[in-house]
Formats: C-alpha cells, structure tokens, sequence
C-alpha cells in the first residue's frame, strides 16, 4: 500500500504529536520559522539532510517515517521536548547517551566530567 501522506502531512503529525509549534522546531534547529513553515506548506518539498535528521532527531521520530512514510513514527527511544534542549545538538547528545548501554553511560558521564574539570 502506498503512504497518501507527504513529507509536510507527516512533519506537521509529528509536530502536533509532540505539542511543539514549527517555530520551536525552527529554533532547535537554528534555522527561521519560515523554513519550516515552507515545508509545512508544501513550497519547499523537504528540509535539508542535515535539517531533516536534526528534526528526526529533536521530535524523537523515525527519519525514514519522515522521508518516505516506510515502518512506524516512532524508533525505540523516546522524544526528547525541544523545552528540554538547548539546539539539536544537545537533543542529539541525550539520544545517544539513551541509547548506551549502563557501562557506556557511566564511561560517558566519566569524560563529560573530565571534560568540564579541564575546561577550568
């Protein structure tokens, strides 16, 4: 069966699943609200790659799903809120650090600490 959904029908969903306006998602992002509102609309066909995955990444949502409707919404971790984060990178960090294993946690806290220690 063919998904009837466009790239902007499944972005709006996922945007409205989340409770997160475009121009929040715009912010976590760094790019203007118009770029997304563009794509809301259907005047641009898709965000960038690297905006595309940003967004997959922010909204806690498939990227595969987004782009081309194929398997669910939702991967196995959970969505971090945008309120949460500071940028996409941050909500990037978070993902990864979920998606570690107890061990790989602790030794990934263990640099960040070091890293925070140097820095003074």
């Amino acid at each position: 069966m063919v998904n009837a959904l466009t790239y902007s029908d499944r972005l709006r969903l996922a945007l409205s699943e989340r409770k997160m306006s475009p121009s929040a998602l715009a912010a976590a992002l760094g790019i203007s609200a118009a770029a997304v509102s563009k794509v809301m609309l259907g005047s641009s066909k898709t965000l960038s790659v690297e905006n595309h995955i940003r967004a997959s990444r922010v909204l806690g949502i498939s990227p595969e799903w987004l782009v081309e409707g194929d398997g669910e919404m939702e991967p196995d971790t959970a969505p971090i809120p945008a309120q949460s984060v500071a940028n996409a990178e941050e909500a990037e960090l978070v993902q990864i650090y979920r998606s570690l294993g107890e061990a790989q946690q602790a030794a990934m806290l263990a640099m960040a600490r070091g890293l925070k220690s140097a820095k003074r």
